[in-house]
């Protein structure tokens, strides 16, 4: 009698990308609410967009130049539909990123003033955040959220 084992082990998971200005962001809006009925960046216009460079593959596997893959900017007054596209496009990209040979994690970051943004007299008065989703293929994706007050426009 023949015996075949089957390999029932989950496969390997890189671990998430973890946005901890973009959560903070979102805690402070919570806070403000909660607290004071106040809407975060309430008299202020957010643009976001999204831009990179991404390596497209044919169905042979070949690689081509990478070519641009920038998103038009889309602006809005409200800072939540902001916050969920930053974090549909983290998920989106963490799901799909084997076809790009998985996140580079070493070099996916975020930057901007994201956690000093707060709705406090203190805070900067605009938001300037962003993340870079680097992949191990030598793409490289980056979401921007800016802000502007109306009063400036």
């Amino acid at each position: 009698m023949k015996t075949t084992t089957i390999d029932m082990r989950p496969e390997p998971f890189e671990p998430p990308f973890f946005y901890t200005q973009l959560d903070t962001l979102a805690k402070h809006r919570l806070n403000l609410w909660q607290k004071h009925g106040r809407t975060l960046g309430e008299g202020s216009i957010f643009a976001f967009c999204d831009s990179g460079m991404v390596k497209d593959y044919y169905e042979d596997g070949t690689a081509t130049d990478l070519h641009p893959a920038a998103g038009y900017p889309q602006v809005t007054k409200h800072l939540e539909y902001a916050l969920h596209c930053a974090k549909d496009f983290i998920e989106y990209h963490e799901r799909h990123a084997d076809k790009h040979g998985g996140l580079n994690l070493d070099d996916c970051h975020e930057w901007g003033n994201a956690q000093l943004y707060d709705g406090g007299k203190n805070q900067p008065r605009s938001l300037s955040y962003g993340i870079r989703l680097s992949f191990n293929d030598g793409s490289i994706l980056f979401f921007t959220i800016t802000s502007r007050q109306e009063s400036e426009l």
